[in-house]
């Protein structure tokens, strides 16, 4: 079926209703209601992006989010990395793979960046600019990023930027399952098959602690299907 599943719920042992379709209210055409023995949560990650003119022009070719992706595709160039709080130094140090011409941007949120971790950028000679982003200019039919305008009116020339703001859970159905979350990442936590705490629950992809690749959540994807049917198996045929 198609449909946005909008409510989740355990209505008994192993058992459980799923909700999809029209909207939180039941309108735009009504909710489709099943149950089931168990489910499978691959809802993902929604990453949180820069508010700013020029970004949306710019993402995917000259504007990333994951170094492991597309570091190599700055070799050498000049880059801004918009981050701050305590990933953002990591973040940044970890592009150092691909060139030493770096720039951390924090967007005016500095956060909780430890002393240690500054001298470290230092160490590196890579700058930080406290300052808040006002748009980014270039050449939009190449989606080939030039400048950072800040809101003082000062800039930075550069070939690329990173960006590491955080992410949210792109839904909350976990939540209403009552699954627990890995202490060091806040991703559902599962254990070697795929099952959260729930039982009867699984979880598979960016939901989940490990990498976020499209290869990783495809092989969690199916060890999750593995595991969860042997788990329908009839008592009889197990050994």
């Amino acid at each position: 079926m198609e449909g946005c599943v909008t409510r989740v719920e355990r209505i008994g042992d192993e058992r459980f209703r799923v909700s999809a379709g029209g909207d939180d209210d039941g309108k735009d055409g009504g909710v489709q209601t099943f149950e089931s023995r168990r489910l499978l949560l691959a809802t993902g990650l929604r990453d949180f992006t820069p508010d700013c003119p020029g970004f949306r022009e710019f993402y995917g070719l000259t504007v990333h989010h994951c170094p492991d992706c597309d570091g190599f595709e700055v070799s050498g160039k000049r880059v801004a990395v918009l981050s701050h709080g305590k990933q953002a130094v990591g973040f940044t140090l970890n592009l150092l793979t691909w060139t030493d011409h770096l720039t951390l941007i924090t967007n005016g949120e500095p956060g909780d960046i430890e002393a240690e971790h500054l001298a470290k950028l230092a160490h590196f000679d890579i700058p930080i600019i406290n300052k808040s982003i006002a748009r980014l200019e270039g050449d939009v039919e190449k989606q080939q990023l030039q400048v950072v305008h800040f809101d003082d009116g000062s800039k930075l020339e550069c070939d690329a930027l990173f960006f590491n703001l955080g992410t949210e859970p792109a839904s909350h159905l976990h939540e209403m399952l009552g699954c627990q979350l890995d202490p060091e990442c806040g991703h559902v936590a599962v254990d070697e098959e795929q099952q959260t705490n729930v039982k009867g629950v699984y979880a598979a992809g960016d939901l989940t602690p490990r990498s976020q690749l499209a290869v990783v959540a495809a092989a969690e994807g199916a060890m999750a299907a593995i595991h969860i049917h042997k788990s329908l198996l009839p008592p009889e045929r197990l050994l």
